[in-house]
Order: C-alpha cells, then sequence, then structure tokens
C-alpha cells in the first residue's frame, strides 16, 4: 500500500535542517523528541553501561542506532510504493528484522497517510520525525530494540502532541517491535489521552527550563554556601 498526502491536512514540513541534537528552521532551535525524553532517568540502561564499560555501551549504541535507522528506511521504502528484495540486504539482523516487519505487515491492512514525515510543536518547541501514521489516524512507531520500554511510549506521545499542533488528533500509539535476532514482531496499542498530551507539554517544558537555568543556577552567588550540617 502506498503512503498518500492529503496536502490540505498532512503538509510535509520543508526547509528546514537537522543536527543530532535537534532540528533548526527558520532560525529556531527544535529539541528532538529523543532529546526531550532523555530528561528521564533510565537506570536499566545506565547499569548496562557500568557493567560493560562506556566504550563498549557507545560503539554497541551506535550499531544499533544504524541497524534501527537501516531497517526504517527499507520499511519506508515498501510504504511509498518502492520493491525491496531480502537479497540485497547484507546485516544478517537488518534482513531479519525486516523479514518481521513483512510478517507484521501482511497481517495489518493499514493505509499509510504519512511515512517518515517530520512534525513540529511550536510551543514549546521540539520536533521529531514519525515512522507512519495511517488513515485511521493510528501512530506507529517501529522499534528494533531487545524490548519495548515506557521511553518508547514518551517518545510516540511527543510525536502526537505536535500532529495535534497540527489539528491532527491521534487516538492511539501503536509500538512494533521487531526482533533483530529471531523473525518475530510484538506489538503494543495505547490510547493516547489528552492527559498523556499534557504531561508531555509539560515534560517539553520542563527540558526548556532546565536547559535555559541550569547555568545560571550553578553560577549564582547569591546561594549560601553549603556546611557539613548541610550536605
Amino acid at each position: 500500500m502506498t503512503a498518500t498526502n492529503n496536502s490540505a491536512q498532512f503538509s510535509v514540513m520543508q526547509g528546514f535542517r537537522i543536527t543530532k541534537d535537534a532540528y533548526i528552521k527558520n532560525g529556531t532551535v527544535y529539541p528532538r523528541v529523543s532529546r526531550i525524553v532523555d530528561i528521564i532517568a533510565n537506570p536499566e540502561l545506565e547499569r548496562w553501561r557500568h557493567k560493560i564499560g562506556v566504550k563498549q555501551a557507545a560503539c554497541i549504541a551506535k550499531e544499533a542506532a544504524q541497524r534501527g535507522e537501516q531497517v526504517h528506511h527499507l520499511i519506508a521504502k515498501v510504504l511509498n510504493g518502492e520493491m525491496v528484495s531480502i537479497k540485497t540486504i547484507n546485516n544478517d539482523q537488518v534482513r531479519t528484522a525486516f523479514v518481521a516487519w513483512q510478517d507484521w505487515f501482511r497481517t495489518h491492512a493499514v493505509r499509510p497517510k504519512l511515512v517518515e514525515h517530520t512534525v513540529f510543536n511550536e510551543e514549546p518547541p521540539f520536533a521529531g520525525t514519525l515512522d507512519m501514521l495511517d488513515e485511521t489516524l493510528t501512530l506507529t512507531d517501529w522499534k528494533t530494540t531487545r524490548k519495548l520500554n515506557f521511553r518508547h511510549w514518551l517518545q510516540g506521545l511527543g510525536y502526537a502532541c505536535a500532529l495535534r499542533a497540527q489539528n491532527i488528533v491521534c487516538p492511539r500509539l501503536r509500538l512494533v517491535r521487531l526482533d533483530p535476532n529471531i523473525e518475530i514482531y510484538d506489538e503494543l496499542i495505547i490510547p493516547i489521552e489528552d492527559t498523556h498530551i499534557q504531561m508531555f507539554l509539560n515534560l517539553a517544558g520542563l527540558w526548556h527550563w532546565i536547559t535555559n537555568h541550569k547555568e545560571d543556577l550553578l553560577n549564582d552567588s547569591s546561594h549560601d554556601e553549603i556546611t557539613d550540617g548541610e550536605a
């Protein structure tokens, strides 16, 4: 099924550039949704980094990110009407995850409206690139991680917030985990409520407040010196 574009409602954002941490459009910096989510502590990830070492963890994370990007690229090609041959995929884990996605796609009658589409929220500013929005306005996010977690839900909420700013209200978020080691997928569908949207907007506001004030707070000489008894 090929993605369609209803220009009246589903406009493609143009004229922006992307950095590791943000999207920049018309001189305004929009932090990535994933950077907003980073404000939430991830104890499991920190324990893993401590266990195997920071350098090795960084290498593994980089490889996983590259693998995820390749899988997303292949999926987008299919959703946009292109043919993808399994024989052309050289990486075993990318191929395995993509086969898992093909199994998911065969069993779900989805008609995509937006694929790999960048959305912006103006206040507070943030942006991100969603994986797929279908004709039922279900927001879908592909994951090639070992398991789904709370942070994946938060990331999806960020996209839903930005879509709502364009008067596109998503009733649900679908998280699809594509296993890179076994040709299976997991699916989790979560209703999106108004309180969830407000929660993410509050989180983004907190991120901006901390980013804008942390240096001032640390360098404020008016604070009394902490004594041993106050520590």
